[in-house]
């Protein structure tokens, strides 16, 4: 292309057609604004193309920032664990859809657990056989359910009532109480209702998370009559919230990853490209040949950047359209997910470190305020190193 410009810049000097124009005014200025209107469009789709790929990522991340949490829980080990998976796993994607080699990876299979080390080496992608790990995205489904802990995330889920509730002072045992006194109790609110009754039948045994005087008490002691604020959670709902808190999660990490995948398409077809460089170089070859009453060296300067121009625009907006292929131009995943999980785990040592400054504090008897957190952050920035 660049000879042909100087070919046809040459040939308009040595013809003597600086000064008088032979182009047709009207043709040259259509096909500029028909290659203006083609290149905004064209950029236009790159950038939003590209808009869009940033959504994703970041929506990925913060799905795994909220697994995360709603998984592990206040469990040290089980958060390890998740965190190791879940890097492992977007490791993986980074690997598929950016095409990164091994050796720059960060992660390795060592990392993970030894429980979890068989299902991620059978159902990671395989770069040189060109398998996906999209079953290893799936297998996260089944890995969330192995750590999920009922009893925990039950007595996480009453914490609050349990706070806001006075203690219910337990009468003595009598040894045969009245009728009435056990109707009472079976009414009890949130342990009594078809809830706890139907957890009861289907698991075939007695419920242990269960708040009814018969499960605490052995079924022979009346309960006081509860306050009327104390509301429980039974384990159907949290077991039903885990579930669908997860699975909305898990969709938008295997959504995004399978929108991830279409970006290694082209956006356009070759013949559009074709299309487009013949329009830019006709344009700038029949440049010479168009303007008037001009001297050889502004026109000579005027050409070369025109040149510079449309093709160089043309240059960025192809590489804008491939946000993920071109290292220059495009995301870098590896390093976007490294960064992630770096702070991922700079939050976990501000959890620690939290945890235990407040132990210390309630050793002391202090009282939660706004100066104690402001003493922890100074203590946190001064004591640990990220």
């Amino acid at each position: 292309a660049c000879v042909g410009v100087f070919l046809s810049f040459c040939g308009c000097v040595v013809a003597g057609a600086v000064d008088c124009g032979v182009v047709d005014r009207s043709f040259f200025q259509a096909m500029g604004l028909l290659l203006g209107m083609v290149l905004s469009l064209r950029a236009q789709n790159a950038m939003s193309r590209r808009t869009q790929l940033m959504e994703g990522v970041l929506e990925m991340m913060n799905s795994a920032r909220n697994m995360l949490e709603i998984c592990g829980l206040d469990s040290r080990m089980r958060r390890q664990r998740m965190l190791a998976m879940l890097r492992f796993c977007f490791m993986e994607i980074a690997i598929r859809v950016s095409g990164v080699e091994m050796d720059e990876c960060f992660v390795q299979l060592e990392d993970l657990a030894p429980e979890d080390r068989e299902a991620a080496f059978r159902l990671r992608g395989k770069s040189g056989l060109g398998t996906s790990p999209r079953p290893l995205l799936i297998h996260l489904r089944q890995f969330c359910d192995d750590l999920f802990n009922t009893k925990e995330h039950v007595q996480r889920a009453n914490r609050v009532s349990q706070f806001q509730t006075a203690p219910v002072p337990v009468p003595k045992p009598h040894p045969a109480p009245a009728a009435g006194l056990v109707a009472a109790a079976e009414d009890r609110s949130g342990c009594g209702g078809p809830s706890s009754a139907s957890s009861t039948e289907v698991s075939g045994r007695e419920d242990p998370f269960s708040c009814s005087p018969q499960s605490a008490l052995g079924g022979s002691v009346p309960a006081a009559k509860p306050p009327p604020n104390e509301k429980q959670v039974d384990r159907i709902s949290v077991v039903r919230r885990f579930h669908v808190n997860m699975e909305a999660e898990l969709h938008t990490i295997t959504s995004k990853f399978d929108t991830m995948l279409m970006y290694r398409e082209r956006l356009v077809t070759q013949q559009f490209r074709w299309m487009l460089g013949s329009i830019i170089f006709v344009y700038i070859t029949l440049y010479p040949w168009c303007i008037r009453h001009e001297s050889t060296a502004v026109l000579g300067f005027t050409t070369c950047g025109m040149a510079f121009v449309f093709y160089g625009l043309n240059a960025m907006t192809e590489q804008l359209e491939d946000p993920i292929l071109h290292r220059g131009q495009g995301f870098n995943l590896m390093l976007t997910f490294r960064k992630l999980f770096e702070g991922i785990e700079r939050d976990e040592k501000v959890r620690t470190l939290c945890e235990r400054f407040l132990r210390d504090k309630y050793i002391h008897g202090e009282v939660l305020t706004d100066e104690l957190h402001d003493e922890f952050e100074d203590y946190a920035v001064a004591g640990i190193e990220f």
